[in-house]
C-alpha cells in the first residue's frame, strides 16, 4: 500500500496529481514525502543530469525552483480545494436557474416593447440587447472595483455576448405571430 492509500481525501488526490500526472515531476524524479494542511515535503535523488555547476557539483537553480514550486503547489492545492475536486452539480443547477430567470426578464421586457407578429430581426435586436445587459452588463465592475484582470473581464463579456445571441435567436424564432 502506498502512502497515498493511507491518507484520506484531498491529500491522496494531491499526491496522485503531483506525483503521477505531471510529467515534468517525473523528469526531475520528484516524490511527495508528506502533505499537511500548511506544509508539504518533496524529495528527489541527486543525479548528474541535475547539476548546474559541474566544477562544484551543485544543483541547477531550475531544479531547486521547480522543487519549491511543486511544494508550494501542493500546499496551495490542499488549501484551495480542502474537500477534493469540486462537484459540478450545484453550479450547473444554479446556472440553469440563472438562465431561466434571464429568460423571464428578456420575455418580460421584449413583450412590453414588441407586439405579437413582430418580425424576427426586431425581436432579435431587443431580446439580444436585454439579454446582453443581463449576462454581461456588470462584468466590467469586476475589473474596476475588484481587481480582476481585464483579459478575464473581456472573456466574460464575450461569453455574455454569445449567450445573449443564442437567447435572442430563440426569442426571434419562437415569437408569437
Amino acid at each position: 500500500m502506498s502512502a497515498a492509500d493511507e491518507r484520506p481525501g484531498i491529500y491522496a488526490i494531491a499526491e496522485e496529481v503531483f506525483a503521477e500526472r505531471i510529467p515534468f515531476n517525473h523528469v526531475l524524479g520528484l516524490h511527495v514525502e508528506s502533505i499537511e494542511a500548511e506544509r508539504a515535503s518533496v524529495r528527489f535523488m541527486m543525479r548528474d543530469e541535475l547539476i548546474g555547476n559541474f566544477e562544484r557539483r551543485i544543483l541547477h537553480g531550475g531544479v531547486i525552483a521547480s522543487a519549491l514550486d511543486v511544494t508550494g503547489g501542493l500546499v496551495a492545492f490542499v488549501t484551495v480545494m480542502p474537500s477534493g475536486i469540486p462537484s459540478m452539480g450545484r453550479p450547473l443547477a444554479t446556472w440553469f436557474v440563472f438562465c431561466l430567470v434571464m429568460g423571464v426578464f428578456v420575455a418580460y421586457l421584449t413583450g412590453l416593447t414588441l407586439a405579437p407578429g413582430t418580425d424576427y430581426m426586431r425581436v432579435f435586436r431587443i431580446a439580444s440587447t436585454v439579454a446582453f445587459l443581463g449576462y454581461a452588463g456588470s462584468a466590467a465592475t469586476e475589473s474596476i472595483w475588484k481587481g480582476q484582470p481585464w483579459s478575464t473581464t473581456f472573456k466574460n463579456i464575450f461569453d455574455g455576448l454569445v449567450y445573449s445571441l443564442v437567447t435572442a435567436g430563440f426569442f426571434g424564432w419562437l415569437w408569437p405571430s
